[in-house]
C-alpha cells in the first residue's frame, strides 16, 4: 500500500475505494485531521473518499482546499491533527496519492504506516449518530498565518528579482507572498493551477526547464526557482543555468551549520560526497539514511538540517519537507552571497533509470549486487541500494525505486562508470 513516499501512483491503484479505507484507518487513530490536495483532476474525489471514511468512525475532519504539501503538514502542527496530502507530487497529471503527517507535522514513519495498512481492511463502520460533519477551512487566512511564520523563520531582507515556476501547481499560494514578505520583486510563472499540467510537467528537470532558463536569463532575474505540483520540491535557477541539487543540498547545509556552529546534517545515498566535505569545512558531520525516511530521522535532537536531492526539512522551522522555506533560504543564502554556488556547482551526479516490473525489483538487485561485488573493491554500503565509494569523489548508488517501476542508478565519474552500471542492471533485468 505505502511506497517511499506514502501511497502513490495510477488512480486504478489510489482508487476512491482504498483511499476510503484510508480515511477509515487514519480516523480511528485520530482524533483530528486537516485534509488538503494539489490541484490533479482526481483529487477532489478521493479528498471526498478520504473524509467519507473518517467521517464514518467520528473524526473531526477540517478540509484546506487546493494547498501545496507543506502547508496540509504545517496546519496539523499548528492545529495538533493529523494531516493528509493527496497529491501524486512531481508524477505525471494521470497519478495520484495519500501522503500522511503526524500531529507534529512530521511525515507517517513505517511503523505507522503499518498500523494504519492493518487497520484499513479491519475498520467497521459505527453506528449513524457516530459520525461527523467535516468543515471547510478559511484557506486564506491559514495561507497568511504561514506566510508570516516562514517570513520570521528566515529572517532575511532581499532586495533580488526572482522568477517563480510553480509547474501549474499549488506552489504560487506560499512561495510568491514569502519572497515577496522578504522584499523580492516577483514574477509568477505557469503560476494558474491546471491539472494537466501545460506549461511544463510537474516534475522540474534541467531538460523541461529550459524554457524556465532562458526566461532567466533573458530578463535579467537575479535568480529562478521552481517547484513541482505540490511544491516539495525545489530546483535553483541563476545566471549560468540550472544549479545541480547537490550543490543546492550543499550550501543549505553549509548555512545551517555555521548559523549554529556545529551539528549533523543528514541526507540520503544519492548525495555527492562533496556534501559531506562542504558540511566538515563548516563544522558539522554527515549521516546518510534511506530515501523516504529523512523526516523521520529528523526526530534526532543534534539535527540542524535535513534533506534529499531537490527536497530539504528544516528542523528549526518543522519536521517536512518544505520547498516554500527552501526557496527563501536560496534568496537568504544568495542575498548574503551571489557567489554562493561557486566551487559547487560542477557537481555533476549522472542519475539513469532502467524500468523494472515492481515484482522483480528484489530478485534484480540481488543479481546486480553479486556482479558489483566481483567488480569493484569498494566499501559497499547497502541499507537502500548498494552505494560504493571509490575514492577521489568517485561514486555511485543502485537502488529499486519505491514510487515507479525503475531501477535508479547515480553515479559521479567519467562516462565509462555510469555506462558499466547501466549494462550491469540492464543484464540483470533481462536475466529475472
Amino acid at each position: 500500500m505505502f511506497g517511499t513516499a506514502g501511497a502513490r501512483g495510477s488512480i486504478k491503484e489510489v482508487s476512491p475505494s482504498l483511499v476510503l479505507r484510508l480515511g477509515h484507518a487514519v480516523g480511528t487513530v485520530a482524533d483530528a485531521v486537516v485534509v488538503g490536495r494539489d490541484g490533479r483532476y482526481t483529487g477532489g474525489s478521493l479528498v471526498s473518499a478520504f473524509v467519507a471514511g473518517a467521517e464514518a468512525v467520528g473524526c473531526d475532519v477540517t478540509r484546506l482546499g487546493e494547498v501545496p504539501t507543506h502547508l496540509v503538514a504545517w496546519t496539523a502542527r499548528d492545529r495538533g491533527a493529523h494531516g493528509v496530502a493527496v497529491t501524486a507530487s512531481h508524477n505525471p497529471a494521470e497519478d495520484n496519492g495519500v501522503k500522511l503527517f503526524r500531529p507534529d507535522g512530521g511525515e507517517f514513519d513505517a511503523d505507522d504506516e503499518e498500523r494504519v495498512a492493518e487497520l484499513a481492511d479491519e475498520v467497521e463502520t459505527p453506528p449513524w449518530d457516530g459520525w461527523t460533519t467535516a468543515d471547510t477551512a478559511q484557506t486564506r487566512s491559514i495561507v497568511s498565518e504561514y506566510v508570516e511564520d516562514a517570513t520570521g523563520y528566515v529572517d532575511t531582507t532581499a532586495d533580488l528579482r526572482v522568477a517563480v515556476d510553480t509547474a501549474n501547481g499549488v506552489g504560487a499560494r506560499t512561495t510568491v507572498p514569502v519572497l515577496e514578505a522578504m522584499g523580492c520583486d516577483v514574477v509568477a510563472v505557469n503560476a494558474q493551477t491546471d491539472p494537466s499540467f501545460p506549461g511544463r510537467g510537474s516534475k522540474p528537470t534541467p531538460e523541461s526547464l529550459d524554457g524556465f532558463v532562458e526566461f532567466v536569463d533573458r530578463r535579467g532575474f537575479d535568480l529562478g526557482l521552481a517547484h513541482d505540483g505540490d511544491a516539495d520540491r525545489l530546483v535553483v535557477v541563476d545566471a549560468d543555468g540550472v544549479v545541480s541539487e547537490d550543490a543546492v543540498l550543499a550550501v543549505l547545509a553549509r548555512r545551517h551549520v555555521t548559523s549554529g556552529g556545529t551539528g549533523t546534517v543528514l541526507t540520503t545515498p544519492n548525495t555527492s560526497p562533496r556534501v559531506d566535505d562542504t558540511v566538515r569545512e563548516a563544522g558539522g558531520g554527515v549521516r546518510r539514511v534511506e530515501l523516504g525516511t529523512v523526516s523521520e530521522a529528523v526526530r534526532d535532537n543534534d539535527v540542524v538540517f535535513a534533506a534529499e536531492p531537490w527536497k530539504h526539512v528544516f528542523p528549526g522551522f518543522g519536521g517536512w519537507v518544505d520547498g516554500t522555506v527552501s526557496a527563501a533560504e536560496v534568496v537568504a543564502a544568495y542575498a548574503d552571497n551571489a557567489d554562493v554556488f561557486d566551487g559547487l556547482r560542477d557537481t555533476d551526479v549522472r542519475k539513469k533509470s532502467v524500468p523494472c516490473d515492481d515484482g522483480k525489483k528484489e530478485q534484480v538487485m540481488e543479481e546486480v549486487e553479486k556482479t558489483l561485488r566481483e567488480r569493484y573493491d569498494g566499501g559497499f554500503d547497502t541499507p537502500d541500494g548498494i552505494r560504493v565509494d571509490l575514492g577521489d569523489g568517485d561514486w555511485f548508488l543502485v537502488r529499486a525505486s519505491g514510487t515507479e517501476a525503475y531501477v535508479r542508478v547515480y553515479s559521479e565519474g567519467d562516462d565509462d562508470l555510469s555506462s558499466s552500471l547501466l549494462s550491469v542492471v540492464r543484464e540483470a533485468v533481462r536475466r529475472v
